[in-house]
């Protein structure tokens, strides 16, 4: 059993054995407040404030947002945790997008979408400093 990623600085400190001191303690939760924080506030620029839909039209995928429809060249499934998806979109003419798909917001078709985001999703793009095996 693996234990959480906040209890290695307490492990790490009892093994040690440092003496660890109510300001230490302090000092920890404050600084795990602080990237919490960061966490947040990174995510809310990256991710969009509206929602958008996705569209499989049998052919290719396209972003539905109150713009419009934007057909996209790829769109690659970066993380799957089974009720949340967090995925890469590629538009035709402009900068990759991050967006998330939840059940939450899919509702009933969230079994279809991630069917289809399995057959239908392109493979990660090897970046210039990545070598292909």
């Amino acid at each position: 059993m693996q234990a959480p990623a906040h209890c290695w600085p307490s492990w790490l400190a009892l093994h040690a054995q440092w003496p660890v001191s109510a300001s230490m303690l302090l000092a920890a939760m404050a600084s795990a407040a602080l990237l919490a924080f960061a966490g947040g506030w990174m995510a809310r620029r990256a991710l969009p404030l509206l929602p958008g839909r996705l569209r499989w039209d049998g052919q290719c995928w396209s972003s539905v947002t109150p713009d419009g429809p934007q057909p996209l060249q790829r769109l690659v499934v970066m993380l799957d945790l089974g009720g949340w998806v967090l995925l890469r979109l590629h538009p035709a003419g402009g900068r990759a997008l991050w967006r998330v798909a939840s059940a939450a917001s899919a509702q009933a078709g969230w079994h279809g979408l991630r069917v289809a985001l399995a057959a239908h999703a392109g493979a990660a793009v090897a970046t210039a400093g990545e070598g292909a095996a």
